[in-house]
């Protein structure tokens, strides 16, 4: 069972864009029960990944949702590439309901890294990602 702290609950996903006119950046605030999460996305550099992102939240598909694992460098003894993140969203016996996958956008392809606090979208495999995001820590 998760630590208390992280089964946080998403209280409202409230955000600030323009669907068809998108800044460099778009601002996504995350109210939970323990304060707010500020996350920053970057159309114009991961056009499909933010798209994904954003067509749930304004579909009202994260309203409920949770942080629900946390990866640490102690709890993941059989993986070579070694992470720490904190997953969320709708959960994983929620996947009915999801979107269509999306294309995977790599790292080489936006520029972006999986640094500490970058926010992604979680798969199995390239082109699986749906709901289910992660956000980058320590």
């Amino acid at each position: 069972m998760m630590p208390k702290i992280f089964r946080i609950l998403f209280c409202l996903v409230v955000v600030a864009f323009a669907p068809q006119a998108w800044a460099e950046t778009q601002i996504v605030k995350i109210n939970t029960s323990i304060g707010a999460i500020e996350l920053e996305l970057f159309p114009e550099r991961a056009p499909i990944t933010v798209a994904n992102f954003l067509r749930y939240v304004e579909a009202g598909k994260y309203d409920g949702g949770s942080f629900y694992r946390v990866v640490r460098m102690d709890n993941q003894a059989q993986n070579n590439i070694k992470i720490e993140v904190i997953q969320g969203g709708r959960g994983i016996e929620e996947a009915e309901g999801n979107f269509s996958p999306i294309t995977h956008e790599t790292t080489k392809q936006t520029g972006l890294r999986h640094e500490d606090g970058t926010i992604s979208m979680a798969r199995l495999a390239p082109g699986t990602a749906s709901s289910e995001f992660f956000i980058c820590i320590g």
